[in-house]
């Protein structure tokens, strides 16, 4: 198969082991980098701790609510969503929407349709930016935030830019 998204880093948040595994090898097949999360506190550290192009979302999480993720999610990302679930009232859909879904697909899906919503999203939004990160910081370029030994340190924006060229300069 053409492989169609070398450089796409995709977090795939699904409880259901078996849809996860199949979801998970038709977008490597594809040539998209997955990373997967089954639980929505899983999902949240991936969040903060890595940079994604496209989360793919399952609202029916076994410790919290999908919708409870997106919420938290959106404080301070724009990454592109799709939320990926059995729900198929449009209370949940509207619901979605409303706290930041960039699209909503129903399960049982084709997979051909998964991966055109996909491409849409990502045709819209360049490639995020990697975090920088050390043992004990992170540097988010995208949200323009330090985290330090876990706690997030407020800086300036000249603060910020002066320690995002110290950190990307070799040596």
């Amino acid at each position: 198969m053409k492989r169609q998204a070398e450089k796409n880093r995709i977090l795939l948040v699904e409880d259901e082991e078996q849809l996860l595994s199949l979801t998970e090898a038709l977008l490597d097949e594809r040539g998209y980098q997955v990373s997967t999360a089954q639980t929505g506190q899983s999902a949240l550290e991936a969040l903060e701790c890595s940079t994604f192009d496209l989360v793919i979302l399952d609202l029916n999480l076994p410790d919290r609510d999908g919708l409870e993720v997106l919420s938290k999610f959106r404080e301070g990302n724009q990454v592109p969503v799709i939320i990926v679930s059995a729900r198929t009232d449009g209370k949940d859909r509207i619901d979605a929407f409303d706290r930041g879904a960039d699209d909503y697909l129903t399960k049982p899906f084709l997979p051909k349709e998964l991966l055109a919503r996909m491409n849409v999203c990502l045709r819209r939004n360049p490639p995020a930016k990697p975090k920088k990160s050390g043992e004990f910081f992170k540097i988010d370029d995208e949200s323009q935030r330090l985290t330090l030994g876990g706690t997030q340190v407020e800086l300036t924006s000249r603060e910020f830019s002066l320690l995002q060229a110290l950190a990307t300069e070799p040596g």
